[in-house]
């Protein structure tokens, strides 16, 4: 089943999504320290027709402040 693709909102907090994400590294841009996470949970996301591979969320002090989605070109 295909769900919408912007499901994610900027300003939200991580707690929305805790369980449904996997620790990926920690990144620094200019002063600011964010989080990434990977979103893993199994449903099937597409955009503009095409298979949407994965998710990245970054987060700032539990704020999110940054999504990634990686298409399967």
């Amino acid at each position: 089943m295909k769900t919408n693709i912007f499901p994610f909102r900027i300003g939200e907090q991580y707690e929305l999504y805790e369980f449904d994400l996997k620790y990926v590294k920690t990144v620094f841009q200019g002063n600011n320290e964010y989080l990434v996470y990977e979103f893993i949970e199994q449903r099937e996301m597409s955009l503009f027709n095409v298979r949407v591979k994965k998710v990245h969320l970054y987060y700032n002090a539990d704020i999110l402040s940054k999504v990634i989605y990686f298409l399967d070109l």
